[in-house]
């Protein structure tokens, strides 16, 4: 059975958008956006419909990035560690990475951190902006202005 949510969209003055976040590792995408950027969702992560119990005739999906990409350099980011789990990672704020291991398309996460952040290439960007997609958030670092699609 698909995952069921509340969209609570009766109640908003807005419609929902085409990306949402609904926790650190999982996204809710609109079917326009699933639509425009299938092949990387698939070949980066898993993408489940999902039904909305409130309005079962809006087509969304759940995201979860299973691409795990071994390029952050920790010695280079600002990373803040949890107070309680010595070493453990609870915020990457300023990423650096290797370039030489980066991907040159689709999204990725870190091992150092794979239930937090999710991370996007250039071209995933580009592509957002060719489709015309809405509510996409990125910033190079956690508190930078960010872009919005």
């Amino acid at each position: 059975l698909p995952p069921q949510l509340i969209s609570g969209e009766k109640s908003r003055k807005k419609k929902l958008g085409d990306f949402h976040v609904t926790d650190g590792f999982c996204h809710l995408v609109s079917e326009k956006a699933a639509c425009a950027l299938r092949t990387i969702f698939i070949s980066t992560g898993e993408l489940l419909p999902v039904v909305f119990v409130d309005e079962p005739e809006l087509k969304y999906y759940l995201y979860r990035c299973t691409n795990v990409v071994d390029c952050l350099d920790a010695d280079r980011s600002t990373i803040k560690y949890s107070p309680i789990r010595m070493r453990e990672i609870s915020c990457i704020t300023e990423p650096v990475f290797h370039e030489e291991k980066l991907p040159t398309d689709g999204f990725f996460v870190v091992p150092q951190s794979p239930a937090v952040h999710i991370y996007v290439t250039e071209k995933v960007k580009d592509k957002v902006k060719a489709a015309g997609l809405k509510g996409m958030v990125l910033s190079k670092a956690m508190f930078d202005e960010p872009w919005i699609s």
